[in-house]
């Protein structure tokens, strides 16, 4: 039975009525019936408490208020402009209910749901062909392996918050191409930081200009980066880096910097690809629980910023779980042809 079809009519009540009787488990009884086990418990509870298991439902006279055929024409327009408003949908479809009851048969006879969309960078088709040759390069690369890769990135961190926006999409679909919200560099920065990290926990955070220049970069690789690194893995011939293709990282001196440090190798990150620098992530866990209040001036923003850093850097556990996550990552995108992936 399909969870969004459950209906508490008298069939449907008995049979669950007969399964609890049997002695199932609410988990079991959820499975069977395709309904959520809180939905299970507050039956059980009416049973437990000697009331009768009865449609309960005020005014239920069979009849839907949107129409199968309503339904189906809304249904329709929402599959052909997922972004749509539910509201415009409504009006333009002359239905003659309320926006909120059109949602409500939506979201009860139908797989469709309405949700906050994947935001993810643009990929063109070389993107994605890119993206799925590094990752049938090094997909083959152990745990172990990432573990000491040192990824590294900058990040302008911003007061402001997009705001909400809403797709409406059949369950499980929420990393296909025509639901996913493809976002562009924009926002009002405040502050500037450049990092890195390893699965050991090694990671290092530095304030920079807003607009980085490679002299600049150049001095965090030969003054802070590099004899960092070199405490961390004094005994590795190699060690691989990963850091996108911004013209910062690819400017001549930086090239000749890696020339005159052959040990040092880059992994050729494929551009549109931060789902694949985990990196990313320690962005955003910084700023996962952000308040105004938090950051209201850029001062105040600079002070939580490297306080959460530092109460983040002590947790070597979280720094190995996202660099162990990459085998996965690359192979999710094997499995989707350099497509999004759902990291």
């Amino acid at each position: 039975m399909d969870r969004a079809n459950f209906v508490p009519n008298n069939a449907n009540l008995g049979l669950l009525q007969g399964l609890i009787e049997a002695g199932l488990s609410d988990t079991v009884i959820g499975e069977r019936l395709g309904i959520n086990r809180s939905t299970v418990w507050r039956w059980r509870a009416r049973l437990d408490a000697d009331l009768p298991l009865e449609d309960g439902r005020g005014g239920n006279s069979g009849v839907h208020k949107v129409s199968d055929e309503q339904l189906i024409g809304a249904v329709g327009r929402l599959e052909r402009e997922p972004f749509a408003s539910l509201e415009l949908v409504n009006r333009e479809g002359n239905f003659g209910v309320t926006t909120k009851t059109l949602s409500k048969a939506i979201q009860q006879r139908t797989d469709i749901r309405f949700r906050r969309p994947a935001k993810k960078p643009q990929l063109r088709c070389a993107n994605e062909v890119a993206r799925l040759l590094y990752a049938q390069q090094h997909v083959g690369r152990t745990p172990e392996q990432w573990r000491k890769t040192v990824f590294m990135d900058e990040k302008t961190f911003s007061s402001t918050k997009d705001g909400r926006v809403g797709v409406w999409r059949p369950i499980g679909t929420r990393l296909d191409k025509e639901y996913v919200k493809e976002t562009t560099i924009s926002g009002r920065h405040s502050i500037a930081f450049w990092g890195c990290m390893t699965g050991d926990g090694m990671s290092q955070l530095f304030e920079v200009d807003r607009t980085l220049t490679s002299p600049q970069y150049l001095d965090i690789l030969d003054n802070w980066f590099y004899p960092s690194i070199l405490e961390h893995y004094p005994d590795e011939d190699e060690i691989f880096i990963v850091e996108d293709n911004s013209p910062i990282h690819t400017a001549r001196v930086i090239r000749e910097w890696y020339d005159e440090h052959p040990h040092l190798r880059r992994l050729g990150h494929p551009a549109r690809s931060p789902d694949l620098n985990v990196i990313e992530n320690m962005w955003a866990m910084l700023t996962s629980k952000w308040i105004p209040a938090d950051v209201a001036t850029p001062n105040a923003m600079r002070q939580k910023l490297n306080a959460d850093f530092t109460a983040l850097r002590n947790n070597r556990a979280y720094f190995e779980t996202l660099t162990s996550s990459m085998p996965r990552r690359l192979q999710s995108i094997i499995d989707r042809d350099g497509s999004h992936i759902n990291y």
